[in-house]
């Protein structure tokens, strides 16, 4: 009997261990709101419930994402978007507005999604229609055909247009080419339409590649952001996935007359043209004359 109860009271405690890792593997996750939520999550989340049709954890979630930051400017375009379509299901058609025009306003050619339902829809064509003649944000960013070694590269920078006056702050992103990471330069703000240069840091020639005649060469990538009072990054001109590339320790090109692939085309032209002028000229008359010829009787 001693050595039945040992074996039972054995068995028992070789099985509790499983049957604890089992229990515990069977609860259910905690909620997602007890989860921290960093900006970029609440806006993600936000978006996979607005598209789930859950307008409700949708609107408390972008709400709570427009509240927060910094966004890239592709998240500023998604969070615009939401809040527009989530503002417009719920009767507020000041909010769907509002951001509606900041969509606009960075993204002209932004559209919703065709699921989306012709509450959002209508609101969206109204403001587009509205704001069809205004200008979107516009940076422009004039950078040089080509820089020396060992010399600061100058680039212009000049705000074409700002429908909202919602810019704050513009940084020079810059690296040279093959670098992962950009180095970001603050630009002070200036006025509409004014020009302002700045000076990028200059490439020495021990940095750049020695091509195969000795010469040492390299490139630039730059690209130009603005950012909301947010910090919210609302233009990029260009992307920095595709950035402006300057050529540095390169010959400058000369001007456009002396190029030989034009006075190539120029010359063949003309030789064209006497070849065929030469050809009418040798041509022998024809042996015969078209002519007409009509009777009148009085």
């Amino acid at each position: 009997m001693t050595k039945i109860f040992k074996l039972v009271r054995y068995l028992v405690l070789l099985c509790a261990p499983a049957t604890v890792f089992a229990a515990t593997q069977s609860l259910p996750p905690p909620p997602a709101s007890s989860q921290p939520a960093t900006s970029t999550t609440a806006l993600q989340l936000g978006l996979d419930r607005l598209e789930a049709e859950d307008l409700d954890a949708a609107r408390s979630a972008l709400e709570a994402a427009a509240k927060q930051g910094p966004y890239r400017f592709d998240e500023v375009v998604q969070l615009y978007r939401g809040l527009g379509v989530v503002r417009a299901y719920f009767d507020d058609s000041v909010g769907a507005r509002w951001a509606f025009e900041r969509l606009l306003a960075i993204a002209p050619a932004a559209m919703l999604p065709y699921t989306t339902s012709p509450k959002a829809t209508f609101l969206f064509q109204e403001v587009k229609d509205a704001l069809r003649s205004r200008p979107a944000l516009r940076i422009d960013l004039t950078t040089p055909a080509v820089a020396a070694l060992d010399q600061p590269i100058e680039v212009v920078l000049a705000r074409t247009a700002d429908p909202l006056d919602a810019v704050r702050r513009i940084e020079v992103w810059h690296r040279l080419k093959g670098k992962s990471d950009f180095e970001r330069m603050p630009v002070a703000l200036v006025g509409l339409g004014e020009r302002t240069t700045v000076q990028l840091p200059a490439v020495p020639a021990a940095q750049a590649q020695v091509d195969a005649d000795g010469a040492a060469k390299a490139i630039v990538e730059v690209a130009v952001v603005a950012l909301n009072a947010d910090g919210w990054e609302i233009a990029r001109t260009p992307d920095p996935s595709s950035p402006r590339e300057v050529p540095v320790g390169f010959d400058a090109p000369g001007p456009w007359y002396t190029r030989w692939w034009l006075w190539g085309i120029a010359g063949g032209a003309v030789v064209l043209a006497g070849g065929t002028t030469a050809v009418l000229l040798l041509q022998p008359p024809p042996a015969t004359v078209p002519f007409s010829y009509r009777v009148v009787t009085p």
